[in-house]
């Protein structure tokens, strides 16, 4: 396992951020955590979600601002999309962790990645992975002129939070996947939904049970605490194995709670629904203060735990659906392979060596009939994917054989620099001799380049990937993908 390096900075944002919450909800108990609209944080251009660490921040910080939707971009985002963060705007960070490689006889020399991969056996015996938790700043969309200079814009941002809430026969709060869920029994232990005057989780019979939800006073309060058993079910020593403490009151009990609170309020957050903390749980309150404030790291180990858990329930709940129509359900495994966009642009957790493994990034790979590539291991089995043609996020869930049955290898077109069109290179602003080590080794072996700097047919600048494709009659293609979703068509330049 990679050694790790923090940085502070970000971690005493966020453990300032969460005393200050912790502290409204001692005041008042029955404050909700997050009052922020339905759906999740995601950037205001690209349309990504966040990660779960980044999420619960950035719910809060939607909060603490007083701004109207979770929705945030880069400086340098802002002004690509023709506006401008105002002035005084005070920007909030995002964090990542960043692998490198250090030298382990000159600690001071790191080297990248890609420089790593090409090093023989014996010469990478040489370094230590390091991983280094890494930020940069976003602004809200409400802190930038958008909504006058793009009000179109705007309004697409705003409308896509704005979600219909359904209703059940009894006029009570439903959500369609998660009584799904509940109806195939698809969660990763079982779940006894009966009357009953409290809900628990019993870690001996791995198991959860809720009362019935006429016992609620609304369906959301009935799914809110469901979610926080849920949470404490990923805990299992078979699963994330969290340590959960021996008995109530403890400071390991204490911790547990937490999590469940913050993983129930994040997931619940994301539905539009707003929680508050239990009651039982008040009394710990004083206690969460006390560690957040004598240890702003503590509050890396608490999100971590979050994120970890809220990546298992979001792996499950979207897969409902499909379950229902495709009867995928695997009740022996005891866990399920499907899709949930939860991924920022770079994952936040540490990947585990031998599950990072399992993929490679320079690999295509073939699931549910397009291409797509590998990104990241983010925890508890589930590995970060995006499609090759939209770029659009996605993650999956592997077995307890640590395989995902339903993504294979494909194999990709190779080309020789004489294949390459360079006249249409030209045409994009762009020079093959001018291109990366790492980015003409791409091209050639058919594969994406990183991000540049190119020309449309408008002659317009913008942001995109190129990669070749061969076609039925022998030529070949320059595809430039755009970057943004502000540009959503590619366009295909054929040779000769």
């Amino acid at each position: 396992m990679a050694s790790k390096q923090l940085n502070s900075k970000a971690l005493e944002k966020f453990a300032e951020l969460m005393i200050e919450k912790i502290r409204q909800v001692n005041d008042d108990w029955k404050k909700p955590w997050i009052t922020s609209p339905a759906g999740m944080p995601r950037n205001a251009i690209t349309g990504r979600s966040y990660s779960g660490m980044n999420n619960l921040m950035l719910f809060l910080s939607t909060e603490k601002g007083n701004f109207k939707i979770p929705a945030y971009l880069t400086y340098d985002q802002a002004a690509k999309a023709g506006c401008f963060v105002k002035k005084g705007a005070k920007s909030f960070p995002v964090v990542y962790w960043q692998r490198s490689y250090q030298d382990k006889e000159n600690p001071k020399k790191f080297i990248k990645s890609d420089e790593y991969k090409s090093l023989t056996s014996d010469e990478k015996q040489k370094y230590r992975e390091k991983l280094i938790l890494k930020e940069y700043a976003v602004f809200n969309v409400a802190q930038t002129n958008m909504q006058e200079e793009k009000p179109e814009l705007y309004k697409q941002i705003e409308d896509s939070f704005n979600l219909p809430k359904l209703k059940d026969d009894n006029g009570m709060y439903k959500h369609d996947a998660m009584d799904i869920m509940l109806e195939n029994q698809s969660w990763l232990c079982k779940i006894n939904v009966q009357e009953s005057n409290r809900a628990f989780y019993r870690i001996g019979a791995d198991e959860i049970t809720v009362p019935l939800k006429a016992q609620f006073n609304d369906g959301e309060s009935f799914y809110s605490t469901l979610l926080h058993e849920m949470a404490h079910s990923t805990g299992a020593e078979s699963r994330l194995n969290r340590e959960f403490g021996t008995f109530f009151g403890s400071e390991k009990y204490a911790k547990e709670e937490l999590v469940a609170e913050l993983t129930s309020a994040l997931t619940s957050g994301e539905l539009g629904i707003s929680t508050t903390i239990r009651e039982e749980n008040a009394k710990y309150l004083k206690n969460w203060l006390e560690g957040l404030t004598a240890k702003p790291e503590y509050i890396l180990t608490i999100l971590s735990d979050v994120q970890k858990a809220s990546n298992m329930i979001h792996n499950t709940i979207p897969l409902a659906e499909e379950m229902k129509a495709e009867e995928k359900t695997d009740r022996k495994e005891g866990v399920t392979e499907g899709v949930s966009v939860v991924m920022d642009d770079k994952p936040v957790l540490a990947p585990e060596a031998n599950k990072f493994e399992l993929f490679d990034k320079e690999q295509r790979y073939s699931y549910g009939g397009k291409e797509v590539q590998f990104t990241g291991y983010a925890a508890g089995g589930v590995y970060n994917f995006q499609y090759v043609d939209s770029g659009k996020p996605f993650q999956l869930m592997a077995g307890k054989d640590n395989t995902i049955k339903s993504v294979k290898p494909v194999k990709s077109e190779k080309f020789t620099e004489k294949d390459i069109p360079k006249n249409l290179l030209k045409e994009a602003g762009i020079k093959f001799s001018d291109l990366s080590a790492v980015d003409k080794k791409n091209l050639l072996a058919g594969k994406e380049t990183k991000p540049m700097a190119v020309t449309n047919t408008k002659g317009e600048k913008m942001e995109g990937t190129l990669s070749l494709k061969r076609n039925k009659d022998k030529t070949v293609s320059l595809i430039i993908k755009p970057v943004q979703d502000l540009l959503k068509t590619s366009r295909r330049l054929k040779a000769g």
